[in-house]
């Protein structure tokens, strides 16, 4: 009994090491045959190999030379393969601040203000409409004097069928008095593409509480992708 056990058990080891070894040569002639196709010096030398006798032209060790791989032809056919596409050159950026609304007036809104006298809107904010520009945002301003408080709502929206990017969500509000500077409020927040239908807002309140003329602007900053 003893014996008729043995044998089978044997017999099962011989024939999982006959098994093993078949599928490591298969297996090495796949990744062999894979190397040759791939190569590009055996792909493109289409020069004869140098006086061989019949039998070592036909040898299965003569297709993958790993000499060949060394041959100018072959360095220089495979540089497209290697190559990376270049790098973007990032788009320069600049500060909101650095817009002159005089020279730029695509980046700003139209300017409006009010003529304070006894602490009342003598002459109100007129809300002029926003002017349009080609591939460019609609900047809107609507003003409101209520007392001796300014109320300031700037939307800055995408009407094109372009695509514009924020570097910083930043919308400049400039106010003067009587032709002097009297003060800049910004809002800030992350950078973002703005797609065609989209839009941000900012919203400023200043309080205006002496007599005088009073002029303010906004103004961004943005660019086309």
């Amino acid at each position: 009994m003893q014996r008729n056990v043995v044998i089978p058990i044997v017999g099962g080891v011989l024939a999982a090491v006959v098994l093993v070894a078949a599928i490591l040569v298969i297996g090495h002639r796949h990744k062999s045959s894979e190397i040759t196709i791939t190569s590009p010096a055996a792909s493109v030398t289409p020069v004869p190999p140098p006086t061989e006798s019949p039998g070592a032209t036909s040898s299965p060790m003569a297709t993958p030379t790993p000499s060949a791989s060394g041959s100018p032809k072959a360095s220089a056919s495979s540089a497209p393969a290697t190559s990376a596409k270049p790098t973007p050159t990032p788009h320069a950026t600049r500060p909101v601040s650095s817009v002159d609304c005089s020279k730029e007036p695509k980046y700003c809104s139209k300017l409006d203000g009010a003529v304070m006298k006894n602490k009342k809107a003598s002459t109100p904010p007129q809300n002029p409409q926003p002017a349009s520009y080609p591939d460019s945002a609609t900047i809107t301003m609507k003003s409101t004097v209520t007392g001796t408080m300014v109320h300031v709502v700037v939307t800055v929206e995408n009407k094109t069928k372009k695509t514009f990017h924020f570097p910083d969500r930043e919308i400049q509000w400039d106010i003067t008095k009587n032709g002097k500077h009297l003060d800049t409020l910004t809002t800030h927040g992350a950078a973002f593409d703005m797609a065609p239908g989209g839009k941000m807002t900012g919203t400023f309140d200043e309080p205006i509480p002496d007599d005088g003329t009073y002029l303010w602007q906004a103004k961004t900053w943005y660019y086309v992708k």
